[in-house]
């Protein structure tokens, strides 16, 4: 049943020894193929990491083109539009300064004939003032000094 089992280790230890090429022993051709074999699964990641990073900036980077190129179509509407609003501003200001100007004529020709009047009125009270004189004075056979010494003589109309 058990079966004795003898193991030679100089001839087993040559499975397990690795054999170690020699110092220089390799062409130029053959380190170029190890190192390519070693930088070709790193390129293969750089390549799949720019893939991904270009799927993501793309979309991103067209995303912001468009708002860009909106955002300028967008100053623009708002350049023509306020251009726009300062002409109807300006027309509506003209017209509304001519219209207040022909309110300030009218209230100047009032004035001035409110003036006119007043000055009227003034030498019609002045012409009563006298008319009254020479009546009280022919009604009590004054004479007009008598009369102007009893009313003091004004050159402004009293208050209305």
């Amino acid at each position: 049943m058990h079966v004795q089992t003898r193991i030679c280790l100089p001839y087993h230890a040559e499975k397990f020894t690795r054999i170690l090429p020699r110092l220089r022993s390799y062409r130029r051709a053959d380190i170029d193929d190890i190192v390519h074999g070693i930088y070709r699964p790193q390129e293969m990641s750089l390549y799949d990491n720019y893939k991904r990073l270009d799927d993501v900036y793309y979309p991103l980077n067209d995303n912001i083109d468009r708002l860009t190129t909106r955002m300028d179509e967008l100053k623009e509407e708002m350049d023509e539009d306020f251009s726009q609003r300062l002409e109807d501003l300006d027309e509506t200001t003209q017209a509304r300064l001519g219209m207040h100007q022909h309110n300030i004529n009218n209230l100047q020709k009032r004035m001035h004939v409110n003036e006119v009047d007043k000055e009227i009125l003034k030498n019609k009270w002045t012409i009563g003032d006298e008319s009254i004189r020479r009546f009280i004075a022919t009604w009590f056979q004054m004479s007009e000094e008598d009369v102007d010494t009893c009313f003091l003589i004004s050159s402004h109309p009293p208050p209305y």
